[in-house]
């Protein structure tokens, strides 16, 4: 999911944290589903370090 972040068209190069953040969770759900562990884990991972609330 980070690797198919970086290529993705919706990544800009005045991209901040919560647009990278926001990305990477909508890539983790295009390849895991919307419920699954990855979309969890990244989610929870992005608000443990204060990006996404």
């Amino acid at each position: 999911m980070w690797y198919d972040t970086l290529l993705d068209s919706r990544l800009t190069a005045d991209c901040d944290f919560a647009t990278f953040a926001r990305l990477t969770e909508d890539n983790a759900d295009r390849r895991f589903g919307r419920h699954s562990r990855e979309v969890g884990a990244v989610r929870d991972a992005w608000r443990g370090v204060g990006v996404l609330s």
